[in-house]
């Protein structure tokens, strides 16, 4: 197993489970990855994928504003130019209308899969406590009323909040975030605590005679002949009958020798964690005017967002981070000194992951591009990968999520 992040440890935790023995190799120490400062939303509401009617004269409109929530660094970049024209090529209605129920079914899959990890690894913080999208323009309204339609003719459990809902139901959210108009409630939306989500997987693979082991540089994987793979890394290398590369984003690095132009690109976000206030909100909420999330988990309140394509550039834009900083301002006292996290999220153009067999090297198999819904489908991506493994019966059709589709 290649990746120590959400994906790469329910890979693991699955074939352990199934009675397979398993090495984890990862690239940094558990819970310093893209997985651990994330907004830890279970999400089944988002059913609609990135690539969508609309988005790109969005992203036009934002790209002059340097505090927007969605950034392209303009650099010369093969990989970027082909990841953008196929992101165009798929923000169609017809687009749409396929992945829906595709996301629906992947992600409520998930959600059940995420109680039974949660009742064999211990509690990793998950509760589907509902998830609002809270709105305070009429835009805002219009879009938001629009998509819990979409959700509701797609079988989700949705509850519209005017403004006097809102103030009744959640005052301190109310209170707080000034100007709403309303809300969406999705009730089977979650949260989950990634901290004890990642340590919880690590501990439960160590536990059935699993291997993690930390700091190791992948430099590349190439077939055996007569079977198994080979990986190679910064301290030898290891064979294996079957390797899964859930290395979000540096994925694509990994599988370019063997042919296969996985178009993956990186999308920086941010987040802020403070102490939780006395009085604080119960329910995990996205704020879709400004596209800035607040998750309460224990002890403490995470405030995340923005989507910056900009390469591995590791460093953090404040100007990027001032909406998130702000937000988080109103809620916690301490949170204008607070540190803001990055990590790079996996984002395949057409909004949906790559699961699935590399052509040409039997027993590889990849698992990413699963962009900022990694947790909520980390679950049943583990489960897809094991039963494609071993062989089994899919739990549901993958050829959507085929890594050669492109």
């Amino acid at each position: 197993m290649v990746g120590g992040g959400a994906v790469g440890l329910s890979v693991a935790w699955t074939f352990q489970r199934r009675g397979r023995h398993v090495t984890v190799l990862a690239r940094d120490r558990v819970g310093e990855g893209a997985s651990a400062g994330n907004a830890g939303m279970i999400v089944p509401s988002h059913i609609v994928p990135l690539a969508a009617p609309g988005v790109v004269a969005q992203g036009l409109r934002w790209l002059v504003r340097p505090d927007s929530p969605f950034h392209i660094r303009p650099r010369l970049d093969a990989g970027l130019a082909r990841w953008l024209w196929l992101f165009r090529r798929h923000c169609t209605d017809a687009h749409v209308a396929r992945s829906v129920p595709v996301l629906r079914d992947l992600s409520l899959a998930s959600v059940d899969l995420m109680d039974e990890l949660q009742r064999d690894v211990g509690d990793v913080g998950y509760a589907q406590t509902g998830l609002l999208m809270a709105y305070r323009t009429e835009k805002g309204e219009k879009e938001n009323l629009a998509l819990a339609d979409r959700a509701e003719a797609a079988g989700l459990a949705v509850e519209r909040w005017d403004e006097a809902a809102l103030a009744r139901r959640a005052p301190v959210l109310y209170s707080r975030a000034h100007t709403l108009r309303g809300a969406v409630l999705y009730r089977q939306d979650g949260r989950v605590d990634p901290d004890a989500f990642l340590t919880g997987l690590h501990a439960s693979v160590a536990r059935r005679s699993g291997a993690v082991i930390e700091g190791v540089e992948v430099t590349g994987v190439r077939p055996i002949p007569g079977g198994g793979v080979r990986v190679e890394t910064s301290s030898g290398a290891v064979r294996a009958q079957c390797v899964v590369l859930a290395a979000g984003a540096w994925t694509a690095r990994l599988v370019r020798s063997l042919g296969l132009r996985l178009p993956l690109e990186p999308a920086k976000g941010y987040s802020i964690t403070v102490e939780a206030p006395s009085q604080a909100p119960a329910l995990p909420t996205i704020f879709t005017d400004d596209k800035v999330t607040l998750t309460p988990m224990p002890g403490r309140l995470r405030f995340a967002g923005t989507l910056s394509l900009a390469g591995f550039d590791a460093s953090v834009d404040t100007r990027r981070a001032a909406p998130i900083r702000r937000l988080a301002e109103a809620f916690a006292a301490g949170a204008s000194e607070a540190p803001v996290w990055s990590g790079y999220r996996p984002c395949s153009p057409d909004g949906l992951p790559f699961i699935g067999p590399v052509q040409g090297c039997p027993g590889l198999l990849v698992a990413t591009g699963h962009g900022m819904m990694g947790v909520t489908l980390a679950p049943v991506t583990g489960e897809i990968a094991a039963r494609m493994a071993g062989g089994e019966s899919p739990l549901l059709d993958a050829t959507p999520f085929r890594p050669d589709r492109f």
